[in-house]
């Protein structure tokens, strides 16, 4: 199921905004203009027993390790490669990872700084797509576990 899809299903009002492609998740909220917080990206995580995680914060930060082993109570994660992710997200562009878990059968676990109220921009299933939407519209839809996996770089 596609993005844009999903989002009706939940009855999520969404703004879809096409762009050009971007290498880098900072670059997608320059080609929308906004800024890195309003970003959510998403990193995909797998450990050493072969599990995976999302991890979704704002572009204007990174996976802190340390928090990540303290949430999850495990240790040995790594960045997920380019072949492992084309695994989990079978219907998406190479690079697109939207921040939806469960299409994928994935835990997700979504960052503490993002604000309650404000609006965010997900990545859909292609690379120049992404879905504005609220931030609590997005914790309805994906049921993330909140918690503070991030660090300013």
């Amino acid at each position: 199921m596609n993005i844009q899809e999903f989002l009706s299903r939940q009855h999520v009002p969404f703004q879809r905004l096409v762009h050009q492609p971007a290498p880098s998740s900072s670059r997608r909220a320059n080609s929308v203009r906004t800024t890195g917080r309003q970003v959510a990206k998403t990193v995909l995580l797998r450990n050493a027993d072969g599990q995976f995680l999302m991890a979704v914060l704002p572009a204007d930060k990174k996976i802190d390790w340390s928090r990540v082993e303290q949430t999850t109570g495990k240790t040995g994660w790594n960045l997920a490669t380019e072949q492992q992710a084309g695994s989990i997200f079978k219907d998406c562009e190479t690079g697109a990872w939207p921040p939806f878990g469960s299409l994928y059968g994935v835990h997700t676990v979504v960052d503490d700084s993002f604000n309650p109220g404000s609006q965010i921009l997900v990545e859909g299933n292609h690379r120049h797509e992404d879905y504005k939407l609220s931030f609590d519209d997005y914790l309805r839809a994906a049921q993330p576990a909140k918690v503070n996996i991030s660090q300013p770089f």
